[in-house]
């Protein structure tokens, strides 16, 4: 990594950043963060690398007391936490471009229970072919997309921030 590397390197992630900013639904945040504080439970979900958001989510949720439940593993083990959930759950979940077929379990899953999800994912086309109308659009350019984690802890702070506005206790 050479000085110029770093330089374009950060001018992208900022970027980005500005990009996002501009984009961003603050109203959309301000739901998710109803929608957590009103669930019984709140599934915090994120296959691979998307793990990232449902362990930082699920350590500040529970330093506040929001009951949640973090599942980041495959297969059955996430069909068996899943199976809990009902209608007055949440699911949170982080998708990104190579979608795994237990993503499409879930949000079919939710649809058939009646359970809230949104979909924090690179794209509509994503949020569309998952089947979900609640989604956060958290695109990198391709320059950054090694730290594809960046708008979502982004995201993440977000929401954190609301729940504090509107529950400071």
């Amino acid at each position: 990594l050479n000085q110029a590397t770093s330089v374009k390197y950060f001018e992208n992630i900022t970027n980005d950043i500005k990009d996002f900013s501009h984009r961003i639904n603050v109203t959309q945040i301000e739901n998710v963060a109803k929608k957590i504080l009103n669930a019984h439970i709140v599934y915090l979900v994120g296959i691979g690398s998307d793990n990232i958001m449902a362990k930082y989510m699920s350590e500040y949720l529970t330093l506040i007391g929001i009951p949640c439940i973090s599942i980041v593993e495959e297969g059955l083990h996430l069909k068996q936490n899943m199976l809990l959930a009902n209608e007055k759950d949440y699911i949170l979940m982080s998708s990104f471009p190579s979608v795994q077929n237990d993503e499409y379990w879930i949000t079919s899953y939710a649809k058939e229970n009646n359970i809230d999800i949104t979909v924090i994912t690179d794209s509509e086309l994503t949020a569309k072919s998952l089947g979900v109308k609640d989604f956060f659009k958290a695109k990198l350019s391709m320059d950054t997309f090694f730290n594809s984690s960046i708008l979502v802890m982004l995201l993440c702070d977000m929401i954190l921030i609301k729940i504090k506005e509107l529950a400071p206790e």
